[in-house]
């Protein structure tokens, strides 16, 4: 057998919790057995038919080549339109924009960009499981921020201080936030640009559920707080608020200088985004926005049947989102751990979720629900609880 060496960056990644569980659930399936995901963390509503109207005329006609790096000038102008009139902030589409084969390839070129060996990044724990094996792999140093359960997992000023060092590059936020659900205020966001200022501090604002928020909140992107436009790294796109999450598409905007110096990443990597994912994603920009209300409302009332229901079972308890479609369920009453929970769950009812420890030390003894099946589906889930 081959000496097979592998570079070091694969050995300090590791394998992603979600896609172990999807591959689980999926074996199961193939057994014929009937499996309750709430492990993937996508919209389970097809794609607004104007979009994918849009893709199909693309390909008709022709728009499969390559396109610019920085992606076709009419994406991006719409994009320029968007932050402008949604959010309040002003960028150049020609020079300040850029867009990405999806958020994930967006948020490593932005740690690619401003991370060297040994910087720091602060991530508010529970975060995202990716991540802190992007910042592994930029040979940097993932410095978690704890959040209570018992106090919603919502951020303290005071803990972000307590963990800076001279070596902190960066902070990393999800608003709102994957896994918790959780939303970050105008106040909050003003009192994390003072330390950002302060500090020096490069902001990854990673904004891609900033249309599901619920109980009537408003969002606020970073970029708009007075002085952070020059140290944000605006990270957005249309995965999960259009449903359109296989066709890997999102932006980054970000200052001409910062962007004129990422968008090397890309050109060696990826060259560009999907050209017809690119054309579906004007479309979403520009054609009928009332899909997004709609989809809102389902996920909010989804959200509200969920912490009805949980109330009944005897033992539980649950963090009530503020936005997304995920929910951190306390699973104290009949596990040690929350791997061992969500291994319960699955072995014995079929049930696909994902360890709250995969999103950090903050997220144990939970697990992560997505509240992207029917409510018939759901009580199912309930059934299955009041066993335990």
């Amino acid at each position: 057998m081959a000496d097979i060496r592998y570079a070091d960056r694969l050995l300090i990644l590791k394998n992603s919790s979600s896609i172990a569980v999807a591959e689980k659930a999926a074996a199961l399936k193939k057994q014929g057995k009937e499996v309750i995901d709430l492990s993937w963390g996508e919209p389970d509503i097809k794609t607004p038919e104007n979009i994918v109207n849009a893709g199909i005329e693309a390909l008709k006609k022709g728009y499969t080549r390559y396109t610019n790096s920085r992606g076709i000038l009419e994406l991006r102008e719409a994009i320029a339109n968007k932050l402008k009139n949604e959010n309040g902030v002003s960028y150049d589409p020609n020079t300040e924009i850029f867009v990405t084969p999806g958020g994930k390839q967006a948020i490593l070129y932005a740690l690619l960009a401003f991370i060297n060996k040994g910087d720091e990044v602060l991530l508010i724990d529970p975060s995202w499981l990716s991540y802190e094996d992007m910042v592994n792999l930029c040979e940097g140093v993932a410095v978690p921020v704890p959040t209570k359960p018992e106090e919603n997992f919502k951020i303290h000023i005071s803990e972000i201080k307590k963990r800076i060092t001279p070596k902190t590059r960066a902070i990393i936020i999800n608003n709102p936030c994957n896994p918790t659900g959780m939303a970050i205020d105008r106040a909050e966001l003003e009192e994390l640009a003072k330390i950002a200022e302060e500090h020096n501090i490069f902001v990854i604002s990673d904004e891609i559920y900033e249309k599901i928020l619920f109980d009537g909140r408003s969002f606020t992107s970073m970029a708009a707080i007075n002085g952070m436009r020059e140290r944000t790294i605006l990270i957005n796109g249309f995965s999960k608020s259009y449903a359109m999450t296989g066709l890997r598409i999102a932006y980054i905007a970000a200052p001409k200088n910062i962007v004129s110096n990422m968008i090397k990443l890309q050109q060696h990597s990826a060259s560009s985004a999907a050209s017809v994912s690119q054309y579906m994603a004007l479309e979403a920009l520009t054609g009928p926005q009332d899909f997004l209300p709609k989809l809102n409302k389902l996920y909010e009332t989804r959200r509200d049947y969920f912490d009805v229901k949980i109330k009944t079972v005897p033992g539980f308890s649950w963090v009530r989102p503020q936005g997304t479609f995920y929910g951190m369920l306390n699973t104290s009453k009949f596990a040690k751990n929350s791997l061992e929970a969500s291994n319960i769950l699955l072995d014995r009812f079929c049930i696909a979720t994902v360890p709250g420890s995969a999103f950090g030390a903050s997220g144990e003894n939970h697990i992560r629900v997505c509240l992207i099946i029917e409510n018939n589906i759901m009580d199912k889930v309930f059934e299955c609880l009041r066993q335990l």
